[in-house]
């Protein structure tokens, strides 16, 4: 029986993967709270996550934080072109989006008080992201409002930061 050891990688990879784990910590606190806030308030029980808007908020800084020192030197130097920086983070983004979309859909077909038509015509337009003038932006799946603006955020920061 051999045991294989596992090489440290050279400091340079190391350097060059620069971890930011409290920010990382804070992301996911974050990310909880919004969670606990949502299971709450769908299943009920005392709101005790009643100001997880600011979570998300604080997501978002952190996570443009993150993106902009993951990012930045490479599109300004053209190592990463403004495509592959859009299909890296739809890659990162739309799997939740389609899922959402996904179970929303599922939901309102079978609960929703809508019309089945109406939840299948919105369908389209929940998995290409795009908004709907109504009381919620994204009806089949409320929550992904916040995916929509990050991806609006990410491919903005991909025009504006090689300028």
């Amino acid at each position: 029986m051999t045991i294989a050891l596992q090489a440290e990688p050279p400091v340079e990879l190391v350097a060059k993967q620069h971890k930011f784990a409290a920010l990382d910590a804070l992301r996911g606190v974050a990310a909880a709270c919004v969670m606990l806030w949502h299971i709450q308030w769908t299943f009920g029980g005392p709101q005790d996550f009643g100001h997880a808007q600011l979570a998300v908020d604080l997501f978002f800084i952190l996570s443009g934080f993150v993106i902009s020192h993951s990012y930045a030197a490479r599109l300004k130097s053209g190592a990463m072109t403004f495509g592959d920086y859009v299909i890296r983070r739809i890659v990162r983004l739309y799997p939740l989006i389609a899922l959402g979309t996904a179970i929303g859909l599922a939901h309102a077909l079978a609960y929703g008080p809508q019309s089945k038509l109406h939840a299948l015509i919105l369908l389209p337009l929940g998995l290409a992201a795009i908004p709907v003038p109504s009381a919620s932006l994204m009806p089949l799946d409320p929550p992904s409002w916040s995916l929509f603006f990050e991806m609006f955020g990410s491919v903005a920061f991909g025009l504006l930061i090689p300028a």
